[in-house]
């Protein structure tokens, strides 16, 4: 996007600017958040007041950052404060802020006492539990089994779980009645009393109400918060960074600067490390060189930290706690199972890519099949498999594209083909069917054949090509078994006897050459010999109404026509067709003058 270009810029702008210190390296595990009363600092500086009609037309530019403050256990939802932020942060992370109700393990969701509004999380959600002793802060990463663990047992204990969740912003905004948000980050910890969303908005989020109060209406992530300025109930305003505010910031880590000490996040915030930055201990990186390195091997970083503003445009932040977080690039998957070796702990997917498994592969537990044994015993039965699953790219080997994270198995039912061709032959011994195209299939106990249709069973299929007819079949089957000779298993079949096409019709119009009254023949001037049969009609307009008079006719001397349509005589061969080429079906004599 333009303004994240731009924002890098900036950034970039930002550090040769400012001619930023080399790192020093202090190095303990630390908080990323900022204290209470330090938010409490946050949140009274850089706020200038607006009015409703100001803020509408602030907010008609699409993908602007707003943050509202909602009042805790309002029903309606009422916002306490609504603030439209600066064009710089559109790029930062998309966060809310309450406490966690009820909580969904399959499903990967937990509910918040927001509006009931749900944040989705998965395999790729960070998760950490943040506490404040005195005016000492602690950060814990958690694993997403023991973030369900906590959640679980709180909730257990009727606690208020406070929550804070992260997610990088989409590439326009969010439409308002979209209530959809997957979590890059899950931050258990903090003030229960503190209900805020932070996210960038569309023109249709604001609406004015003509019937007040409230005054307006604010619709975001599915909810609707009312605007109640009349009252003093809501401030509005616009946010802009105030050198010396202290934030909070976090987001994808693009570029890292050595020299200058500093990074560079994908929102364009250029992040400065001092002497007196605090990188916590955390994934095996603890210094800017562990980041660049981390990079360059292809790994994704997250930096989640708390500093001061030392420049509004570009905005550039001075660290005091830093946490950086190594994320291993991943893709998911999703196929069925060709083939699979327990032993070399590797399987084949359907598309040839070969994926392996090391001791942090994780088979789902509620899949039909929990083993790679499991799945080995149901491709011997022929059994399909499918997996759905995630792996990171390696380990680098030719023969192993991927590594597994974590896999589903489920059994997936036997395709279903249909058929639909001519009968070539029968073996009712064995219960089979060939088809013209020489594709043999099988019946079994489950096998059905359409009780409607001409032919209701194997013998009467069986009989009709014997009495030379031409039978065709058509319905389902599924591949296999194909030790026994089969291609396929017929679920339900149809058979039908296919009738012969009519004969076509030949228009004639010729001279008469002979006519044989005894055979009932003519031979037409240009040579064909036609044959009448009990069906052929004369036409009784002329004066030559039947073979003989047409005989009488030639033996006068006269010069006969005829006139008619006949078809092809199906007994004629290579050499009877002179004695009869075609049936007369209609025919009218004639004398040339």
């Amino acid at each position: 996007m333009l303004h994240r270009n731009h924002a890098a810029r900036s950034g970039l702008a930002a550090l040769a600017a400012l001619g930023l210190a080399l790192l020093a390296g202090a190095c303990r595990p630390e908080s990323t958040i900022l204290s209470s009363a330090e938010l409490s600092a946050a949140d009274t500086t850089g706020f200038t007041p607006i009015a409703l009609a100001q803020a509408q037309s602030d907010m008609a530019q699409s993908g602007i950052r707003i943050e509202v403050h909602v009042r805790p256990g309002s029903a309606p939802l009422v916002a306490t404060q609504l603030a439209l932020g600066p064009a710089n942060m559109s790029g930062e992370p998309e966060q809310v802020q309450a406490n966690i109700t009820a909580l969904d393990e399959t499903g990967g969701t937990i509910t918040l006492d927001l509006g009931g509004l749900e944040i989705s999380f998965d395999d790729n959600t960070q998760f950490s539990s943040e506490s404040v002793a005195g005016a000492t802060p602690s950060s814990t990463t958690l694993s997403r089994d023991a973030f369900v663990a906590a959640v679980r047992a709180g909730l257990a204990a009727g606690r208020r779980q406070h929550v804070a969740v992260r997610r990088a912003p989409p590439t326009s905004p969010q439409a308002p009645d979209d209530g959809s948000f997957l979590a890059d980050q899950i931050r258990l910890g903090g003030n229960a009393e503190v209900w805020m969303i932070g996210l960038n908005a569309g023109p249709a989020s604001l609406l004015l109400n003509t019937s007040p109060p409230p005054d307006a209406f604010l619709k975001l992530l599915g909810l609707t918060i009312e605007i109640r300025l009349s009252d003093g109930t809501t401030r509005i305003g616009r946010k802009h960074d105030v050198v010396g505010q202290r934030i909070e910031f976090g987001g994808e880590v693009k570029a890292v600067y050595l020299d200058r000490g500093a990074f560079l996040l994908a929102s364009g915030l250029a992040v400065r490390v001092t002497d007196q930055t605090v990188i916590a201990d955390h994934d095996g990186i603890l210094t800017l060189a562990d980041v660049d390195a981390a990079l360059a091997a292809g790994a994704k970083v997250i930096a989640e930290g708390a500093g001061t503003i030392e420049s509004r445009d570009p905005k550039v932040v001075a660290a005091l706690r830093l946490k950086f977080t190594r994320h291993r690039p991943h893709f998911e998957f999703r196929d069925y199972v060709k083939a699979v070796d327990p032993d070399a702990r590797r399987m084949t997917l359907g598309n040839g890519a070969v994926l392996c498994f090391n001791d942090q592969s994780v088979i789902a537990q509620d899949g039909d099949l929990t083993s790679l044994e499991q799945v080995a015993r149901a491709l011997a039965a022929d059994r399909r498999v499918g997996a759905a699953g995630v792996a990171t790219p390696g380990p680098g080997t030719t023969d192993c594209r991927a590594t597994v994270l974590k896999v589903r198995f489920s059994l997936l039912p036997p395709p279903v083909l249909e058929f639909r061709d001519g009968v070539k032959s029968v073996d009712l011994e064995h219960q089979k069917l060939t088809l013209v195209s020489g594709a043999v299939i099988c019946f079994a106990a489950g096998s059905e054949i359409w009780q409607e249709g001409e032919l209701d069973s194997l013998d009467d299929v069986a009989r009709a090509l014997e009495a030379g007819k031409r039978v065709f079949a058509a319905g389902t089957a599924t591949p296999g078994p194909n030790d026994a000779g089969c291609r396929a298993t017929v679920l339900r079949a149809k058979f039908g006897i296919v009738e012969p096409p009519p004969p076509p019709v030949i228009e004639f119009h010729d001279g008469v050459k002979a006519v044989d009254a005894a055979a009932r023949t003519i031979t037409l001037s240009s040579g064909p010999v036609l044959c009448l049969n009990q069906q052929s009609v004369i036409n009784q307009d002329s004066d030559l109404k039947t073979l003989a008079d047409v005989a009488a006719a030639l033996q006068a001397g006269k010069a006969v026509k005829a006139e008619g349509t006949a078809t092809p005589n199906p007994d004629a061969t290579a050499s009877n067709a002179a004695t009869c080429r075609a049936i007369v079906l209609r025919v009218k004599f004639g004398i040339r003058t």
